[in-house]
């Protein structure tokens, strides 16, 4: 212990005012917890501290390394596929619902994990892995307008490589499956529609059909066919909407039948619960067969269900939703309808919404050429024929059917739109969208899906008018 004398006068050299400094420190900091204790050495810690970075003379000198691999390095899958793309596929499939249906915001589906349900086949099937890592890529190529022949580097797509993958597996399978007592299983059914809907989007709607008529030929190879598939909801209803899909891009008949697979018929859609059962019954045409009037008053009940869902934050159900589109689509479908009647256009109408709501995906257009065409021609062809003119609500509802529908049109298409809508307007004498919009809310209308693009339609016919939006 050093002892200092404090008799004299004289004061202390530099070193022992610091001691009486430290001593005196010392007596006002007892019984108190350091704020910053010092840490006793560890051999070898200088290298997590990043002062000490310049100690680090080459990376295998980290005694830790800051990350092994990615997230998905240590996951199996069925194939080789490159970590970037695997990556993408499992970003796709952990939100397939959101991307494929445009309703999904209303759409309860059934309880599942879509990553989850989709993996297992992703580690077990190779068939379904590259068509899968294929079909996702192409979708976002799409759905943000790249192409897909060749990737950011310049070098031949990856994709392009896996889609050949899965083309060769199909073959061998169906070369082994060629026995009458062959079942094929439901990843292989699933890798086989997606392969169609990759040609549809593309444009290649013979090969799609193509692919669509092995489909349905795997279907009646498994015990009771279609049945098959009555209790799995969300599978039935891809299925379904790629047959039909397909049949409004090449007005080909549709491949399957529905019917019978539904034990509840039509009552609850129909919505014929007494007190209603008189309004939704009436038809905006007298003439309509009652096949088209059950189609009618089905999609305008769902319509409703759908609009009251959305205002209430509630949710219709997956099984309402595959019931629905199939009433309503093979229904209308199988309906004739006298060319030139006001029958063929609210049938043509309905088919376009429905394929709106249930067929099309968010982010990427499902082209149907077909009815486009046909609803086109129809319009034509009323346009002409003043003879039996069409109430002004009726045939706002069909315009903007149309234009929501095949959007974008032509210069050409929309400038005649434009100068129906803007006659048809002036006739019912409606002045703003709301006129319009009390117009056509007695009749079937999704408010979520129709309300903005008709809305944007109606604003330009009104300043052709003049009229001030």
């Amino acid at each position: 212990m050093q002892f200092i004398n404090e008799t004299g006068t004289q004061e202390h050299d530099p070193e022992t005012r610091q001691t009486i400094r430290r001593h005196v420190m010392l007596g006002k900091n007892r019984g108190k917890r350091p704020s910053r204790p010092k840490q006793p050495s560890i051999l070898g810690a200088s290298v997590l501290d990043l002062n000490n970075a310049a100690l680090v003379k080459h990376p295998s000198d980290r005694a830790v390394p800051s990350r092994v691999g990615s997230d998905i390095s240590f996951l199996k899958f069925a194939d080789n596929v490159e970590e970037s793309l695997m990556s993408e596929t499992l970003q796709f499939c952990s939100a397939t619902n959101e991307h494929m249906y445009v309703l999904e915001p209303c759409i309860s589906f059934e309880a599942y994990d879509p990553l989850a349900l989709c993996f297992q086949p992703l580690a077990s099937d190779a068939l379904y892995l590259n068509t899968m890592v294929f079909s996702s890529k192409i979708f976002r190529d799409i759905a943000s307008q790249n192409s897909i022949a060749r990737s950011k580097g310049g070098r031949p797509n990856l994709t392009l490589q896996h889609y050949g993958k899965a083309i060769s597996i199909l073959r061998e399978r169906v070369a082994e499956n060629q026995s009458p007592d062959s079942e094929v299983s439901d990843i292989t059914i699933m890798a086989v529609l997606l392969l169609a809907m990759h040609a549809l989007v593309v444009g290649h709607a013979t090969n799609a059909r193509t692919h669509v008529k092995g489909m349905v030929r795997m279907i009646h190879m498994r015990e009771g066919a279609l049945v098959s598939y009555k209790d799995k909801t969300k599978q039935l209803t891809e299925i379904l909407r790629c047959d039909l899909s397909i049949s409004l891009a090449t007005g080909r008949p549709p491949l399957l039948n529905p019917q019978g697979l539904f034990d509840d018929g039509d009552d609850k859609l129909l919505g014929l619960d007494g007190s209603s059962r008189r309004e939704l019954i009436q038809q905006p045409d007298s003439n309509m067969s009652n096949d088209s009037s059950k189609v009618w008053t089905i999609m305008k009940h769902f319509c409703a269900t759908i609009n009251k869902a959305t205002t209430a934050e509630r949710k219709v159900s997956d099984r309402e939703f595959l019931q629905t589109m199939s009433s309503v689509m093979y229904g209308a479908l199988k309906t004739s309808s006298p060319a030139g009647s006001i029958e063929e256009l609210i049938r043509l109408a309905i088919l376009s919404l429905s394929a709106d709501a249930f067929l099309q995906w968010r982010r990427v257009r499902v082209p149907l050429p077909w009815l486009q065409r046909q609803y086109q021609e129809a319009l034509a062809r009323r346009a002409r024929n003043a003879t039996n003119a069409i109430d002004p609500s009726l045939a706002l509802w069909l315009l903007l059917i149309y234009g929501i529908g095949y959007s974008p049109l032509s210069p050409n298409d929309l400038d005649k739109l434009q100068s129906w809508l803007t006659r048809i307007m002036r006739q019912g004498e409606s002045n703003s969208w709301a006129d319009v919009k009390s117009a056509v809310d007695s009749h079937p209308w999704i408010d979520i899906l129709c309300d903005r693009p008709a809305q944007s339609l109606v604003d330009q016919a009104l300043k052709q008018q003049g009229v001030e939006v």
